[in-house]
C-alpha cells in the first residue's frame, strides 16, 4: 500500500511529470522519485501552484512513513554543458 503525503506548496510549483526528492533534516532520503498519484481533493491533477494543498504518492518510496517537516522537491534534469570524448588509448578516437 502506498503512503500518501499531504503537501502544502510553499514556493514554486510541483509538476507531476518531473522527478522528485524527499529531504529530511537537511539530508536527501531518496532522489529520482516518480509520482504514482497526484490529487487535489478527489481530482487527479498534473501540477500544483504555490499555496495549494495536494496529496502525493510515489513509486518505490523506501523511507516510510513521511514525517512532519519532510521537504518534497521536484526538479528536472539539467543537460550537460560540456561534451566528453571517450578514448580507449591516447590519440585514438572512436566514432559511433
Amino acid at each position: 500500500m502506498l503512503e500518501v503525503a499531504g503537501v502544502w506548496v510553499s514556493k514554486g510549483e510541483l509538476v507531476k511529470r518531473l522527478k522528485f526528492r524527499v529531504i529530511r533534516n537537511g539530508t536527501v532520503l531518496q532522489d529520482d522519485l516518480k509520482v504514482h498519484s497526484f490529487r487535489k481533493l478527489k481530482e487527479n491533477i498534473t501540477h500544483a501552484d504555490k499555496g495549494m494543498e495536494v496529496g502525493l504518492t510515489f513509486e518505490n518510496f523506501a523511507h516510510h512513513p513521511f514525517q512532519v517537516d519532510d521537504i518534497i522537491e521536484c526538479y528536472k534534469d539539467k543537460p550537460l554543458k560540456e561534451s566528453v570524448a571517450f578514448s580507449p588509448k591516447p590519440g585514438v578516437f572512436m566514432e559511433y
